[in-house]
């Protein structure tokens, strides 16, 4: 009988496995450089790096998809930049980070959910949310959110001097995922989703086909399968600190979209999901980062 899937406590963060599994699901000691903390203990450890800038720096690349030259260590002092807007830094220097998680393969194994790692496969992003590289701190990330800028659906941002630059298509070759298929963010704009479907979401999450009206769906009504796929999407695909017990139109549709294996398209959703961190008059946690 797989696990019972539990409440998210907010701090310290709690884990979606009850009983005896929990101990094994608390966070990797955030210290970097550090490949053995990260992953003996949990079968979900933190991630601590933003995904386009862990591989970022391991393909080495200074302009991402547009140079292919490897990145070389500077032999005297760096080159200038512009100074960074001081307030908005600050501000983002001030945002708590969403812990993302990486999945220990054995575990789910041994505890019998392998269909969660099945969700995973058919995907294309076992092989991302296995990866255990460590990297980037929250000042890093909390410059690359300070500098930030979207044009057309191109990201522009600047890191410890470096240009960072991709857009979907090339997101989706760094991460080595595809970047097709369902792309809709209905984070503000609900319309987006059919009200008909909608409703089939509640009722199906839920667990409740008497319901009228479409709704938010609290976790602890849904099927365990349901209430992990729920968790690892608000820690992993739009990573979010707050709501983490109840979930809206768009984490029902990507629960629901993970569980019939139909694909997202990660790379464009994560794009949007930056752009609504990165508005300043919002307090989102800084999410695709680490401590």
């Amino acid at each position: 009988m797989p696990p019972v899937i539990e409440e998210i406590e907010s701090s310290p963060e709690g884990s979606p496995i009850k009983g005896s599994e929990t101990a094994a699901l608390k966070q990797a000691s955030p210290v970097l450089g550090s490949k053995q903390a990260s992953t003996e203990s949990s079968p979900l450890t933190s991630l601590r790096t933003p995904f386009f800038w862990t591989w970022f720096q391991e393909e080495g690349f200074i302009q991402i998809g547009l140079q292919t030259k490897p990145v070389e260590e500077p032999k005297s002092k760096r080159v200038k930049t512009s100074s960074l807007p001081s307030a908005n830094l600050a501000k983002f220097l001030k945002r708590s980070v969403v812990r993302g998680k990486i999945v220990k393969v054995a575990y789910f194994k041994e505890q019998g959910l392998k269909v969660f790692l099945d969700k995973l496969r058919s995907q294309g992003w076992l092989e991302l949310f296995t990866n255990t590289q460590l990297g980037c701190s929250q000042p890093k990330l909390a410059e690359f959110y300070t500098k930030v800028s979207f044009t057309e659906g191109t990201v522009t941002s600047e890191v410890n001097g470096v240009q960072i630059l991709f857009d979907a298509q090339k997101l989706g070759k760094i991460l080595r995922i595809l970047a097709v298929e369902f792309d809709i963010y209905v984070r503000e704009d609900k319309s987006l989703l059919d009200k008909a479907r909608l409703l089939n979401l509640a009722q199906r999450l839920s667990q409740q086909p008497g319901l009228k009206h479409p709704q938010p769906v609290k976790k602890g009504d849904m099927a365990p399968l349901h209430q992990l796929l729920f968790w690892f999407i608000i820690k992993n695909i739009i990573p979010r600190g707050q709501g983490r017990n109840q979930a809206d139109a768009m984490d029902q549709c990507f629960t629901d979209l993970m569980d019939r294996s139909e694909q997202l398209n990660l790379p464009t959703i994560m794009i949007r999901h930056i752009a609504r961190i990165a508005n300043t008059t919002r307090e989102h946690d800084l999410g695709y980062g680490s401590y």
